[in-house]
């Protein structure tokens, strides 16, 4: 990625936006879709802007929530470096395997993600306004809204339709 000028979280925002019809979304979407504090979405994309790579407005349906939009330059960029990235993923994980050595991971990865999803599903309960926030470095933070289930996901980088790409 870095030989297309993007950084890891370049990559991964453009990525996300690209993947949506009409290439926008709220910014506190993609907070949670990514796992990331608002603090470190606002820093990058900030400097995302400036490199005109995305843009930011108002929300039309909601006066209160920042819409991300993608750039024809941040297209161009994520276009640019989607096959770098392809052959990245490819080279130092999916070659690394056999065909039957992927077929087990892809069966242990959805025995992990079934069973997280179902301990999320039995988990699920309304959480008192206060007990989603924690002190960490003597600071309030709200915690994050990633489930198991995307954070492991997120923890391999990986999901099962990725492994059958032999």
């Amino acid at each position: 990625m870095q030989l297309s000028g993007l950084s890891g979280a370049d990559y991964t925002v453009l990525a996300s936006l690209s993947a949506l019809d009409g290439d926008r979304m709220p910014a506190h979407a993609m907070c949670s879709a990514l796992g990331w504090e608002k603090s470190r979405l606002s820093h990058q994309l900030r400097r995302m802007e400036n490199d005109g790579l995305i843009i930011r407005e108002r929300n039309p349906d909601d006066a209160r929530s920042t819409l991300v939009c993608l750039l024809p330059a941040g297209r161009a960029a994520i276009e640019k470096a989607a096959p770098g990235h392809v052959e990245d993923v490819r080279r130092n994980f999916i070659d690394l395997f056999t065909p039957a050595e992927l077929d087990v991971l892809s069966a242990l990865n959805e025995r992990v993600l079934h069973h997280l999803a179902a301990d999320e599903d039995r988990l699920a309960r309304p959480i008192p306004p206060a007990a989603n926030w924690s002190t960490r470095g003597g600071r309030q933070r709200r915690d994050s809204r990633a489930t198991k289930a995307e954070l492991a996901s997120r923890a391999i980088g990986i999901d099962s339709s990725q492994l059958s790409i032999r």
